[in-house]
Formats: C-alpha cells, sequence, structure tokens
C-alpha cells in the first residue's frame, strides 16, 4: 500500500466543521437533477445486461447482472471509458475484500493491495486529467471539495474521495440489488406485483433496505462518554452499530423478518445510517425513478421467468 495513496481524509472518517465542509460539496454531485439525468443511462445498462443472458435460460446474477450494473454507472461517472469497467469492477472488488473480507492469507491480502493501488492511480491519472478541464460532472465536483486553503488541489485528498465513492457506491448497490433479487424469488406474489407495476420498484428497494441492508453495520469512536441503558461506553472506545439489528428491532417494526413493501413506514429505516454520516446514496429518493432504473420492466420480466429462475 505504500505505493499508493495514504487513505486519509475519507469523508466517512471526518468530524464537524470539516465533515460539514467537504459533505456540502460533495452533495452538489447528487442534486434531483443530476440523479433524474441518469436514469435512461441505468435502465439501457440494466436491459443490455439481462439481453446478454436471457436467452440462456440461466445466470449467476450476482456476476452477471448485480455486480456489473453499478460498476458500469459508477465508472460512468467517473469518466471511466467502457473497455476500461471490467478491470475497474475488479478493483473494487478487490477494495471490499481488502477493507471488509477480514483475516485474508498474506497472498491475498498482496494481491487485493496491488488491485487497490492500481485503481488508486487510475483515479489520480482521470483527477489530474479533469483538473485541466473542468465540467460539470462527479469528478470536477470531487476535485472543487479537494482544494487546499491555497486554492491548489490536493491529489491524496481527491483520490480518497473517488476511491471512497467507488468502494461505497459498488459493494452496497451490489449487494442491495442481490438481497432485493433474492427476496422477490422467495415471494413470488411482490415480484409478479412488480413486474405488473414497476412504480412499486422504490417500495421494493426501501423495503429490501430494511430487511436486509447491505451494511449491516458500521463502526465508530465515541467521542465522550456515552450511557446507554446500564452501560457505559468510555470516551475513545471503538463501537460496532448494528444498523442491520436496529432494523429489525420488533418495538419499531411490526414482523420485522416479513418483507413487506406496502409497509406504511416502508422508508423507515437505518439502512444509510443516521446522523451526520447519513448517507449521501438516500438523496436517490428524490428521484423515484433512479430508484426503479435497477429493477427495470425486463430484467424484472427476466426474473420471474421460470426459465431465468433458477
Amino acid at each position: 500500500m505504500r505505493k499508493g495513496f495514504p487513505r486519509t481524509g475519507s469523508i466517512v472518517q471526518l468530524d464537524p466543521p470539516e465533515h460539514t465542509a467537504v459533505r456540502r460539496k460533495l452533495n452538489a454531485a447528487f442534486t434531483a437533477d443530476r440523479i433524474a439525468a441518469l436514469e435512461g443511462t441505468v435502465v439501457a445498462l440494466a436491459n443490455e445486461l439481462v439481453d446478454a443472458f436471457v436467452a440462456d435460460g440461466r445466470a449467476e446474477l450476482m456476476t452477471r447482472f448485480c455486480g456489473p450494473l453499478p460498476v458500469a454507472v459508477i465508472a460512468g461517472i467517473l469518466g471511466v471509458s467502457r473497455a476500461d469497467a471490467s478491470e475497474f469492477g475488479q478493483w473494487a472488488d478487490d477494495a471490499a475484500r481488502l477493507f471488509m473480507g477480514g483475516q485474508l492469507p498474506t497472498d491475498e491480502w498482496v494481491r487485493a493491495a496491488e488491485s487497490v493501488v492500481a485503481m488508486q492511480h487510475h483515479l489520480a491519472g482521470l483527477v489530474t486529467a479533469r483538473a485541466s478541464e473542468p465540467s460539470s460532472d462527479l469528478l470536477t465536483t470531487i476535485i472543487q471539495a479537494s482544494m487546499d486553503p491555497g486554492g491548489q488541489l490536493d491529489l491524496v485528498k481527491a483520490v480518497t474521495h473517488a476511491t471512497t465513492f467507488v468502494f461505497a457506491g459498488h459493494k452496497t448497490t451490489t449487494d442491495l440489488l442481490g438481497n432485493a433479487v433474492r427476496l422477490l424469488l422467495l415471494h413470488p406474489d411482490r415480484l409478479a406485483a412488480l413486474v405488473r407495476d414497476p412504480s412499486l420498484a422504490a417500495a421494493v428497494v426501501e423495503e429490501t433496505l430494511r430487511r436486509d441492508c447491505p451494511v449491516p453495520g458500521t463502526t465508530r469512536v465515541a467521542r465522550i462518554e456515552v450511557k446507554l441503558g446500564d452501560v457505559t461506553i468510555p470516551a475513545g472506545a471503538r463501537v460496532f452499530l448494528a444498523l442491520g439489528s436496529a432494523n429489525h428491532d420488533e418495538r419499531v417494526i411490526a414482523d420485522p423478518l416479513r418483507f413487506d413493501p406496502e409497509r406504511a413506514d416502508v422508508g423507515e429505516h437505518l439502512g444509510f445510517g443516521r446522523g451526520v454520516h447519513f448517507a449521501s446514496a438516500r438523496r436517490w429518493r428524490a428521484c423515484r425513478g433512479a430508484w426503479a432504473s435497477p429493477c427495470s420492466p425486463r430484467a424484472c420480466r427476466a426474473c420471474a421467468s421460470p426459465a431465468t429462475s433458477r
């Protein structure tokens, strides 16, 4: 990892006021208009992926659909060519293994680390190129959020922000899509309803985030001593927050194991966290069409077909 860029200044590790300033700048990339503009692209990519396997009669959806779709979208947003998108996806997978895979054998850890370093240098090249030709895209927003007080680009910060975006957007969305497909196949009545009425996709996504959230937990450091019930958490202690467990709290969610997109409180969950680190991805709710894009009618029909639901 010494050949790469240090992972310092990531927005998920910052506290106010620095976090507030960086988040305000990065949020400019996630306006409703910008997200809505992606809808046609995402639907076209989803349909293209389905068309590539639907005639085969069966497919391993995680590798043929759930993984490639978010990679292609993220690559496009960052200016990565379609030719490089598959390699970009491997880099993102290796980043997930490196940072979330627990204890890995040394040779696997080294390979994953080398892959992450390659991604960092590729992103650095994209950042450097975009800095000389600013646009209205995400990469330009990342560059603007990475300027030092003197107005000079801090390349380490820019690469860190871009890497965080890739890592957070790829792994979480891949697992979300996989979880949604699994839940729909286990509940064919819900899948049939979605095929008939694609506008239900937003509620399906929300209920999937609650029922089987792709980020079951996150770590934080207690800045002050906190008392919860009869437990005292000392200042400086590392705490693992079980978001998935909170989403199954019977005191808040009735029959939490039930997959029910028609819940009156379907959007009330902690799948995106809470507080100042509330995930910017939640802004996708501003465009219900963008929510529905991964659950395009063609993709839903392919999953509903007996020939491809094996």
